[in-house]
């Protein structure tokens, strides 16, 4: 299969996944951030399945500096006055 096929391919699955998580959450009596937390290990695994081998290593410090990137919640301290 050519890279750009791979890649239209990637991409209507996306929005397939996209468009039916709205429908799928409706069906499931958890809390949000539950839901949020289970979709994001089921990301990751699917990143890693797809991305395995074909990115390099990398070591602990850039993984420190990339962590919280991935955080759902901001890494800045809000206050309300």
């Amino acid at each position: 299969m050519s890279e750009r096929r791979r890649a239209v391919a990637a991409l209507l699955g996306a929005a397939l996944l996209w468009s039916t998580g709205g429908v799928l959450i409706k069906w499931v009596d958890w809390h949000p951030m539950a839901i949020m937390g289970t979709r994001s290990l089921i990301a990751a695994a699917l990143t890693w399945a797809l991305l395995r081998g074909r990115v390099r290593r990398i070591g602990r410090l850039e993984l420190g500096r990339r962590l919280p990137m991935l955080s759902p919640w901001p890494c800045t301290s809000q206050r309300s006055s």
